[in-house]
């Protein structure tokens, strides 16, 4: 029997309910939050399965022992180490243009797999994809198409990097300040899914954390972009510029 994991939305003073992704409901494809250590399957510290909290079962699992990243508990993120570790995910539904993908990571060093460091890639390999360029100090998304902007030189700690695919009509946000917009192309992920923090091949992982992924098969109005945004980098100590 599949056991979905979720966030409880519990009520506070003022008859207030505490924002969760969980309020995108069915747009919520994947969630993926390193500080829920619930969802963190360990093999001794090594990470052998990322449970999705979307309520959708698309958890993120690494059989192979060698390589299995690593989960830093204390700074509530998962550790990928720039070679041959990462996280496979299947999707039960493959969601399609417009949609947000959001990653919450940082950069210790270059990646031993080439300049490609990747934080999210389709099974499919390169399409659609969101990576960090160490060798141009470049965060790039791609579905076919190359989006790409100048960032900080590795390493660097925490960003909240929001993008959406859609089209000519892609973007990205760098703790809420619009950094690139562009044609990203059209491809879409299929039930196959993805890769977190390394190619599907496993040879161009992040030399960095993870420490949250969100998919949402929607274009987020400007409100709720910040909502989600402030959400991210209260919990994680950074500062959010609300998106105008």
């Amino acid at each position: 029997m599949s056991m979905a994991i979720g966030l409880a939305l519990s009520p506070v003073m003022g008859g207030a309910v505490p924002f969760s992704p969980l309020k995108f409901g069915s747009d919520l494809i994947a969630w993926y939050d390193a500080s829920r250590a619930e969802t963190v399957i360990l093999n001794g510290s090594d990470v052998s399965e990322w449970r999705d909290l979307s309520g959708n079962d698309n958890h993120a699992s690494q059989a192979v022992a060698v390589n299995q990243p690593l989960y830093d508990a204390a700074n509530n993120k998962i550790t990928i180490d720039g070679d041959n570790e990462g996280l496979v995910a299947a999707l039960s539904a493959a969601p399609t243009h417009p949609m947000f993908v959001i990653a919450v990571f940082d950069i210790a060093g270059t990646s031993s797999g080439g300049e490609f460091g990747r934080i999210i890639d389709a099974a499919a390999d390169l399409t659609p994809t969101m990576y960090y360029r160490d060798t141009a100090n470049k965060i790039r998304i791609s579905a076919g198409s190359d989006v790409e902007y100048q960032t900080d030189a590795e390493p660097f700690s925490t960003k909240v990097i929001t993008s959406l695919f859609n089209g000519v009509s892609s973007e990205i946000w760098e703790d809420g300040v619009s950094k690139v917009t562009g044609d990203v192309g059209a491809t879409n992920f299929t039930t196959a899914g993805f890769t977190l923090g390394n190619s599907p091949s496993l040879n161009r992982g992040i030399n960095g954390s993870l420490a949250e992924v969100i998919i949402i098969n929607k274009d987020l109005t400007t409100a709720e972009h910040n909502q989600l945004g402030n959400y991210l980098a209260a919990k994680r100590g950074t500062t959010w510029t609300n998106v105008t």
